[in-house]
Order: C-alpha cells, then structure tokens, then sequence
C-alpha cells in the first residue's frame, strides 16, 4: 500500500506539471497536439503527457469524487507517511491538483 500511494503522488505531480505547462502553451499560443509529442518523445515524458487523449481523466477539474480528487487524496495519503521535515513540494502539487479546472480541447 505505501509503495502504491508513492506512486500515486508521483502520478499527482506529473498529472499538474502537465496541465500547467499545457494551459502556459496555451497563452504562447502552442497547439496542444504538437507539445504533447513533443513531450512524449523528450525529457518530459510521463505517463500523463504520453496518453493525454486516451487518459479518461486527463481533461477534468478537481472534484472531490473524480479522479483527480483521488490523486488529492492520495497525495494526503503520502504526507501522512512523509518525514515531517520533506514536505513543501507534496504540499505544493495536493495544491495545484485542488486548482485544476476542467481543460477543453482547443
């Protein structure tokens, strides 16, 4: 269970980087299409950028009863167990998943 909401909370942290530099793109005027394989195929691969559009959640806010609420959670799930002195940036990604809204496709 501890090694599954570490990773969770890593998929957390990939999940509002992601969205971040996504909605950023965006106000460069970046086509959502050509960054996401562009990631795909450099150093910022993960799991989210891979399969964005095949990734039911991908595109949803925060909710408490969505997925992206689940990985809120789960990122609590993980501080619970953290060392009490290695906590900001956890902290700051439950965060940044609270702020997600929902993400339409331009």
């Amino acid at each position: 269970m501890t090694a599954k909401v570490l990773n969770n909370m890593l998929a957390a942290s990939h999940t509002a980087m992601t969205r971040l530099v996504l909605d950023w793109g965006d106000t460069q005027g970046v086509d959502e299409d050509k960054l996401l394989a562009l990631i795909a195929s450099a150093s910022g691969q993960n799991w989210l950028a891979s399969g964005f559009d095949a990734i039911e959640f991908a595109r949803d806010g925060f909710g408490d009863d969505n997925s992206i609420g689940i990985l809120a959670k789960d990122v609590s799930a993980a501080l619970y167990i953290a060392p009490d002195s290695n906590t900001a940036l956890p902290e700051a990604v439950q965060t940044a998943i609270r702020q997600l809204k929902p993400r339409v496709k331009s």
